[in-house]
């Protein structure tokens, strides 16, 4: 929603986050941003007239900078570019879909307009003129200390774990095991490993098959499953 906010008043958006966050806490800035060069270009009014009236897209290097200058740690930051692209050709073709549906409450000028808009902006994130980032950030405490952890791997550990556990519960297995893995397939990709021990090939392949839909269900990026004997795991990757 940082988007919303307007360069003129970031600095007291970010204040604010500042104060209802306790000393060592977390906090993540999700929002569509746009390089400096492609917002020097000059661009054409329709979506700010008819989508998000007001809005404001920062580029990254400023907002980074801006939270600096409240206090924040920056601790991650992540680019959901290739993702969102396809999350917007999603919406259009279940718009398209139910068109005539939403037909029954607007005019054919409203459903013409989120054509263009659904349309246009998937293809904008493909070509990287607008991007999407999560920044993560910290306040330390007085004494430095803030409560991320170390690596994105271990970020993942407590949903992981879960789901594991989830996963033991419903299936007679001897052990489920979820791993993230980042980085290992190309840059930019991640994988989740799934392991489960039991003497039984047709109750490993069964508990598999729950984690992954059980990951699925709460991080719905993954493209690619992957199944051996007693094993699966999940791609994820850039958009194309």
């Amino acid at each position: 929603m940082v988007e919303h906010v307007g360069a003129a008043r970031l600095p007291e958006y970010l204040r604010t986050i500042d104060h209802v966050l306790r000393p060592g806490g977390l906090f993540v800035n999700h929002g569509i941003t746009q390089s400096r060069r492609e917002r020097e270009r000059e661009s054409g009014p329709f979506i700010l007239r008819h989508v998000f009236p007001g809005a404001y897209l920062d580029d990254l290097g400023h907002l980074v900078s801006a939270m600096e200058d409240v206090g924040f740690e920056v601790v991650d930051v992540q680019s959901l570019r290739p993702h969102y692209a396809l999350t917007l050709a999603r919406w259009f073709e279940r718009f398209a879909a139910r068109r005539s549906d939403a037909g029954r409450f607007v005019p054919d000028r409203t459903l013409r307009l989120w054509d263009l808009y659904l349309a246009g902006c998937a293809r904008a994130f493909e070509q990287g003129l607008v991007g999407v980032h999560q920044v993560l950030l910290a306040k330390p405490d007085h004494d430095g200390r803030i409560s991320a952890a170390l690596t994105r791997e271990e970020m993942a550990l407590p949903l992981l774990r879960e789901i594991g556990e989830e996963t033991a519960r419903l299936h007679p297995v001897t052990e489920v095991r979820l791993v993230h893995r980042l980085g290992h397939l190309r840059v930019g990709e991640a994988s989740v490993a799934v392991a489960v021990a039991s003497p039984h090939r047709k109750e490993a392949f069964a508990a598999c098959r729950h984690a992954i839909d059980a990951l699925k269900a709460r991080v719905p990026i993954w493209k690619k499953e992957h199944y051996a004997d007693g094993s699966a795991w999940l791609d994820e990757g850039p958009a194309g």
